[in-house]
């Protein structure tokens, strides 16, 4: 019976943040033209990667005990489910994703219940910063509407209270503050994320 494993799915998102570290080092040693570019692609990279690890993190949870789950879909496949069980209890026919901070939390609540180890993980004022700028600037790079704008400094201001404009995604990452590249914080940040809800399924 398949079932995921939460250390070897943090040690795949640890090879995706190294792989991302790698490019935009590659990428701003080279000098490129367009290097701002380079970063918004890194952070659509990291964000990907992330959706992954949530997927294979609340399956793991399921596998451990489904019974949030059956309760909250109204149907369950046994005390032992398979990886792919829960995926098509979470999914359907559909691709998996949740909409900002409510959402994530909706999926989490969805497989552990309100009050679980994973819920008190995720809500960890740091974890909820860095996952919050994540998918504020994921999705500014992605769209550039005014919308995502807005969004994006509004989640910015978690690390740069003072911030009133952002040109791009790209450019804002690849400059250090106080030391460090941008883009690397936010590496620290939903890696340090990913350990935690790691740590709260084992």
């Amino acid at each position: 019976m398949r079932k995921k494993n939460p250390e070897k799915s943090l040690e795949k998102l640890k090879r995706e943040v190294v792989s991302i570290q790698n490019f935009i080092t590659s990428a701003s040693e080279s000098k490129m033209t367009h290097l701002a570019c380079c970063f918004d692609f890194a952070v659509i990279w990291l964000y990907r990667a992330f959706e992954e690890f949530v997927l294979d993190i609340v399956v793991a949870q399921i596998n451990r005990n489904p019974e949030h789950l059956y309760s909250a879909v109204g149907v369950g496949f046994g005390k032992n489910p398979t990886a792919a069980q829960c995926e098509f209890l979470l999914v359907g026919d559909r691709y998996f994703d949740f909409k900002g901070f409510n959402g994530l939390l909706d999926v989490i609540r969805k497989s552990s219940g309100s009050s679980g180890a994973l819920v008190v993980a995720v809500k960890k004022e740091a974890n909820r910063k860095s996952f919050e700028i994540l998918v504020a600037l994921r999705n500014f790079a992605t769209h550039e509407s005014d919308h995502a704008r807005n969004s994006a400094l509004k989640a910015m201001k978690h690390w740069e209270p003072n911030r009133r404009n952002l040109g791009s995604v790209g450019n804002w990452l690849k400059v250090s503050k106080n030391g460090t590249l941008r883009m690397q914080r936010l590496l620290n940040g939903v890696s340090a994320l990913c350990e935690d809800m790691k740590d709260a399924v084992t």
